[in-house]
Order: C-alpha cells, then structure tokens, then sequence
C-alpha cells in the first residue's frame, strides 16, 4: 500500500514513493501500469523512480521485459543487515563442519537473475580435489542440485527458465516436460541431485533453506567427484546434509518441514 504523507512531515515524498514502488515489487514482477495503480501513481512517475532504481542496480527487467523485479543491488544492501545480525557467522561454520564431515566442498547459493550464485563455500581439509566453485560463480538452474532447489521452492524460478535450456552434457535434461517431472520430485523428497550434469565427473545434492515465513533463502549443497558422490552412495551425505538444514533453520529460526523420503 502506498505511504501517506502527514502535514508538516519533514519526509522526502520521492523517497516514500520509490519505497512504495519497492514494497509492489516484493509481491513479484510487475509492469508500469500495475504498479502506478498500486502505488497511486501516475506512470511517468512510476517510469522515473523505475529508471533510477535501474541504474543503481536495485531492479532489474524481468525475463520478459515489460515487468520489472527486484535485482541483485538490493540484496547487496540487505546482506549488510544479514551481517550484522550474524547470519553469514552462523551458517559459515555449519558449512566448515559439514565439509570436513563428508570430507567434500560445501556450498550456500542463492538464486539471482535465473542463476545459482555461490555465496558462501566450506572446505575439507582431508579432500584432495574439491568442487570449482568458488564464491561469486553461477552456475545454471537447470543442470546442478543447488539450481534445482531453487527451481522447486522458490516462487517464479521455473517459469523463468528459457523455452530450451542449455545442454552442459549428454546427461543434462533439456526439455521442460522432463524438467517438471524432475522439480515436482524435488519438492516431494525435500532435495536435489546432480549427476554429471553441469559438467562430466562432477556431482552434488542440495537442499533448501526456508525463513521463518517459510520462504526460500538459500540452497546448502554438497558436491564432489562422482566417483566419491554418486547414485549409490548419497543416501549417507543426504543424512549429514539434513542434519546440517536442521541446525541452520534452528539457529536462524527458519523451518524445516520437508518431506523425508529418499
């Protein structure tokens, strides 16, 4: 709803009607005429405030660019907040404990701009080759367990994807028919795997971190070489996994209401 503005106040009206624009945004993408009516703006006004925030990376063109999202900018700033109320310091040692667990890398991603972002990584000191994904790589939805997390529980990844999604390898799954089928698994068994999919040798299992509202932030993921992570195996690093998800979700006060099947 759009902010009222009391006689006398000393507020910048642009300001009040920019975060006007940025809480219509937060229910999802929107165009210009929609938001203006929501806002109770004139679109011109909506245009302007639109550009500006742009330019500064805090929206973004949605896929079909006649919507516009919240972008990556934003988040920027919201991490200072994440910060200082400790959340990296929490879920940084969880990843640690669980890398040195499993003896593989350990990641936290979250979605942006149709891409799975590395955030944060935890090593193995007994590994002798670890996953290249270092912090600030992406890496596609569509072909890693962290991608497909997103795909299944965050509002919009899927749809968002193109008509033909690019093929990584011969066992990357390319058609959106087969896509569905694999995202409605994920949801109903609570995580992801990859198999060679990204990239030839290379495997890993994800599972999602929900708020408190039981909204997605994040995917934690285990990955390693197929030969040490595999179809035969992952049952023992899913346990360690979960464990893991638990304790974030404990410490952050998100939820972990996901299926337990295997």
């Amino acid at each position: 709803m759009p902010m009222t503005y009391s006689q006398g106040s000393r507020r910048v009206q642009a300001v009040d009607r920019a975060f006007d624009v940025l809480n219509c945004l937060a229910e999802g993408p929107q165009r210009i005429s929609d938001i203006a009516k929501a806002t109770n703006s004139s679109k011109a006004t909506v245009h302007h405030i639109l550009a500006t925030l742009e330019a500064r990376r805090i929206v973004a063109r949605a896929h079909d660019s006649f919507r516009y999202r919240l972008a990556w900018g934003l988040y920027e700033l919201g991490t200072k907040v994440l910060r200082d109320a400790g959340l990296n310091s929490l879920i940084a040692p969880s990843l640690s404990a669980l890398a040195e667990k499993v003896g593989e890398t350990t990641l936290f991603n979250i979605e942006d701009n149709g891409t799975s972002l590395v955030l944060m990584r935890g090593e193995s000191t007994t590994s002798s080759l670890v996953a290249n994904n270092a912090p600030g790589k992406r890496v596609p939805l569509h072909a890693t367990a962290s991608g497909k997390v997103m795909l299944a529980f965050k509002p919009g990844a899927f749809e968002a994807l193109p008509a033909s999604p690019r093929q990584f390898t011969d066992h990357t799954v390319t058609t959106r028919s087969a896509l569905q089928r694999q995202i409605a698994h994920v949801r109903e068994r609570g995580f992801a795997t990859c198999w060679d999919e990204h990239e030839i040798a290379l495997s890993s299992i994800s599972v999602p971190v929900l708020n408190g509202h039981g909204e997605f932030i994040g995917a934690v993921t285990i990955a390693g070489p197929s030969g040490r992570l595999n179809r035969h195996n992952y049952r023992t690093y899913l346990e360690a996994l979960r464990l893991t998800q638990r304790e974030i979700h404990d410490q952050t006060g998100g939820t972990s209401s996901f299926a337990a099947t295997d």
